[in-house]
């Protein structure tokens, strides 16, 4: 909706696509993996390398298990730096 208002451009509006895919797919892994009440990464590998093959199954990220965390906190920051640099202009 914001792209199709001129707010985005097509590979901003990707980028946020593409990280809400992911970041949704990994809140039900979870869920899945650990309990519905978490909202964290599982520190059991057993429960990270189902985390990580849900991921793998629903989003276009395929991660390791032992790289998840750090794969996570990549998306997170990327994301992070997108939103100020989209929504950063309108508090200025």
């Amino acid at each position: 909706m914001i792209r199709a208002m001129g707010g985005l451009t097509a590979t901003q509006a990707d980028r946020l696509s593409h990280a809400a895919v992911i970041f949704r797919s990994l809140d039900h892994a979870i869920r899945l993996a650990a309990g519905p009440s978490s909202h964290k990464l599982p520190s059991s590998p057993s429960q990270l390398e189902i985390v990580a093959a849900l991921l793998g199954r629903w989003s276009p990220m395929k991660p390791a298990p032992a790289r998840l965390a750090e794969m996570v906190d990549g998306l997170r920051q990327s994301t992070r730096q997108l939103f100020q640099e989209i929504f950063g202009k309108l508090s200025r």
